[in-house]
Order: structure tokens, then C-alpha cells, then sequence
């Protein structure tokens, strides 16, 4: 994997991926650089992540995707792959189209929004000012036993 997302969806597939070698396999597969592009475009253009590499998926595991926990687990690595990429679900269970592994649905991503510094200084801002207005309207009692919590 080329990036260091830790985020929940990317955890449990690596946990999973630990279970057993063809789900390892399958797992580094997905992490190629040039798999996540294809997964990054699909999406960047609407469409399922999963849909722009099944027929390679297919290609390079066979038979071993008739187990459904192995499709499952497909779900699960592209589902941390995507959050790895910086991208969330936008929809779960759409209609995949005919493919050779057999998938019926698979998720649809979005790209998050990344925060300008300035946007993000801006927000800061933003949240003194809010944190400001809140400490103003606490008593003298209040101050003092948040002072003291946070002490």
C-alpha cells in the first residue's frame, strides 16, 4: 500500500487481509499503484470503484473469488483502498454490471474535500471565536470548575 491511512475502513482490511494468503494476495494486489488509479478514476467519474478492475481482478485470481467470503473480503480492501485515496462512500449496494467474478452490487465514491491552509486557518478562527463567545456567557462559578477540569 502506498500511503499511510490508518482510518477504520483500511484497519479492518488489513486485519482481514492477516486471516488468510489468498486474502493477503488479494490485498496487495489491490494496492498496486496502477489498481488504485483505475479505482480513483472509476470513481472521480461516478462509477464503482470495484466495476474499472474486476475483470482483472478476475484475471489474476480465478476460481479462488467463487468462496463469497473472498468476495467479501474484495469489498472490505476496496472499501480501505478508497478511504486510502481520500475518497468516502457515497452509496452501498448499487447494481454492479454483468462481470466474470459474479459481484451483484459494490460501492460508489466520492472524493472528501481537502481544506485549503488558509481555509483551514480560516475554520480556527472560527472556532476561537465560537469557544470565545462561549466562555464570555459562563459565571465566574463555571470558569472556575472548568479551569479546575481542565487544570
Amino acid at each position: 500500500m502506498s500511503k499511510t491511512n490508518n482510518g477504520p475502513r483500511m484497519k479492518r482490511a488489513r486485519q482481514m487481509a492477516r486471516a488468510n494468503t489468498l486474502w493477503s494476495a488479494i490485498f496487495t494486489w489491490l494496492g498496486q499503484r496502477k489498481i488504485r488509479d483505475l479505482m480513483v478514476q472509476a470513481s472521480d467519474q461516478q462509477k464503482q470503484a470495484l466495476a474499472a478492475v474486476v475483470t482483472l481482478l478476475h484475471a489474476q485470481f480465478g476460481a479462488d473469488l467463487d468462496d463469497r467470503s473472498a468476495r467479501v473480503f474484495v469489498g472490505v480492501a476496496v472499501a480501505g483502498v478508497m478511504e486510502e485515496e481520500g475518497f468516502d462512500v457515497l452509496s452501498k449496494g448499487d447494481r454492479m454490471p454483468a462481470n466474470p467474478v459474479g459481484f451483484r452490487t459494490a460501492a460508489r465514491y466520492v472524493r472528501l474535500p481537502v481544506a485549503a491552509p488558509a481555509q483551514a486557518e480560516a475554520e480556527d478562527g472560527a472556532d476561537e471565536d465560537i469557544l470565545l463567545t462561549m466562555l464570555a456567557a459562563l459565571s465566574v462559578r463555571q470558569r472556575r470548575l472548568l479551569v479546575k477540569m481542565i487544570g
